[in-house]
């Protein structure tokens, strides 16, 4: 066996060729690598410690001393170099995702566009009430990455109106689901963290335990004397916006069930006002079919004059 210096390093003919207990130089025809041969466990092994070349044999003496320190430990090196590898991967991937991964404010808008389109939401009320509760969302973590938010930042968030406010809560729980939902379908993230089942059930009572210590407020209805009173004035202002007003009011329609009625809507004969799909918030194919008091006809008949 030849020795090893580095003036022979690229001269020693193909064989193995030993540098000191447990480091060889192996030699083929098309090749020269270093090796480190160890037992453990009974249990004879091969290291790799690179190529020949762009190696000093102080460098190749260096890491047979590092894995020799590892085997004085009970700890095989090869296992060990392949647990590095491994842990060098998952530090690349977290940082890859890290780097790939849209932080919450970047999603907001494409989220709130695209529940809209889903939702097909009637009146400019709704989608403001949402836009609203979004820009919450941005304030409690928009800075965070999608799928780094957890379950305590969405309790964290909840919390302030949970207990006090019911029917905020209701909306700001479902508001803030629409949103990881969407984030789910688009792969941002595996799971959402605002679901109830399993998971926020364990931080926070239900709303409807909450409701009988704190009962939803309503807003308050009229005494029917002021009712008759506020409808005399719109009758005897006979204004378009009077009537429209009074007319709504007879009818217990949405703005935008009775603010847009056609004629063609209107059967005189049956006093009915047929609100079509497309003002429906139900989105129900069938028109909705609204009987219409003396009153309301009356109104009618003075607008048609």
């Amino acid at each position: 066996m030849s020795e090893i210096t580095s003036a022979t390093i690229n001269t020693l003919p193909v064989g193995i060729h030993r540098l000191e207990p447990g480091v060889y130089l192996r030699v083929t025809k098309t090749s020269r690598y270093w090796l480190f041969k160890y037992t453990i466990h009974g249990i004879r092994r091969e290291m790799g410690l690179g190529a020949a070349k762009g190696q000093t044999l102080g460098q190749v003496r260096l890491k047979a001393t590092k894995a020799k320190s590892l085997l004085a430990e009970g700890i095989d090196p090869l296992e060990a170099g392949r647990q590095a590898r491994e842990e060098s991967r998952a530090r690349a991937e977290a940082e890859r995702k890290e780097q790939a991964c849209p932080r919450v404010h970047e999603v907001l808008g494409d989220a709130l566009e695209h529940i809209f389109f889903l939702r097909q939401f009637m009146g400019k009320l709704t989608e403001t009430s949402w836009a609203g509760t979004f820009k919450k969302i941005d304030r409690a973590f928009g800075d965070k990455r999608v799928d780094a938010v957890h379950v305590g930042d969405v309790v964290a968030y909840l919390q302030p109106s949970w207990t006090t406010q019911p029917r905020t809560a209701r909306d700001n729980l479902s508001r803030v689901v629409a949103f990881f939902d969407y984030c789910v379908s688009k792969g941002l993230r595996p799971d959402n963290p605002a679901r109830w089942d399993g998971n926020l059930d364990a931080h926070l009572p239900t709303l409807r335990a909450v409701r009988r210590s704190v009962p939803e407020k309503h807003h308050a209805a009229l005494p029917a004397e002021e009712l008759r009173r506020i409808a005399q004035v719109l009758w005897d202002a006979g204004t378009m916006r009077s009537l429209r007003a009074l007319f709504g009011i007879l009818t217990v329609g949405r703005l935008a069930e009775y603010g847009h009625a056609q004629w063609s809507e209107v059967d005189l004969r049956r006093a009915t006002l047929s609100v079509p799909m497309d003002r429906r918030k139900d989105k129900d194919p069938e028109p909705f079919v609204v009987p219409l008091s003396r009153q309301a006809m009356a109104i009618l008949q003075r607008l048609d004059t």
